[in-house]
């Protein structure tokens, strides 16, 4: 397991060490994972699924899939070929590690840091799924924030007497947050409060969401057209 400080997310040299740490056997089938149409695909779910596969817990698998998806769009922004994939790989993670200031006994030695880049530029080879998926990401969610975890917390306000003795009425309230993935700290996480029928209201609504959602999938003349990837 990664070494993460609170509130800050793990670096990529920690990441280039748990790649490091994997068997030839769990590389391969990490490679195999990222050749597929789920490509660099690191919501829970599908992490969760890998786990048992690749031997490493989700926040480890999910840094190692989000670093590498990364640094793939970075390296293919542009479509002109790229001559020395390998030296180009090397350079970036000789860069990574030199501007790192994590301890010497926290950064691969010479052996290491070759494996990591012989293994990054594997990973980082032009592959069409790859390609696909990015392009798939990139119109799925568009230029607006991305909603990415939802929660609730419900509680019972009471309502006192004039005089403070005893209470009188009970209140349901409910409060529902919504993480973004927005690079502005005001759009990371909005909380809204809710009564149970304006509850009522928005389950409503995301119901005829995923009516229309399903009258579009079904239809015969689009199918051939949707996205083969899970929506």
């Amino acid at each position: 397991m990664m070494k993460q400080t609170p509130l800050r997310p793990p670096s990529l040299t920690a990441v280039f060490m748990e790649l490091a740490e994997l068997t030839p056997d769990r590389f391969d089938r990490l490679s195999a994972e990222i050749d597929s149409p789920d490509a660099f695909d690191h919501e829970k779910e599908r992490v969760a699924a890998l786990v048992p596969i690749l031997g490493k817990d989700e926040d480890t698998l999910g840094a190692i899939i989000s670093a590498t998806s990364f640094l793939y769009q970075r390296i293919h922004k542009s479509s002109g070929e790229i001559s020395d994939l390998p030296k180009l790989v090397g350079d970036i993670v000789v860069s990574i590690l030199e501007q790192d200031d994590s301890e010497p006994d926290e950064k691969p030695d010479e052996a290491k840091t070759q494996l990591i880049i012989d293994r990054l530029a594997h990973l980082l080879r032009f592959q069409e799924n790859a390609s696909r998926f990015t392009k798939h990401e990139r119109l799925r969610w568009g230029f607006l924030p991305a909603a990415t975890d939802f929660s609730t917390f419900v509680d019972l306000r009471p309502s006192l007497s004039d005089d403070l003795s005893e209470v009188v009425e009970l209140i349901p309230t409910i409060q529902f947050r919504i993480k973004t993935d927005s690079s502005s700290p005001l759009m990371k996480s909005l909380v809204f409060q809710l009564d149970p029928r304006n509850l009522k209201r928005l389950k409503a609504e995301v119901e005829r969401a995923e009516q229309k959602l399903n009258t579009l999938m079904n239809d015969v003349r689009l199918t051939g057209m949707m996205s083969k990837r899970r929506p």
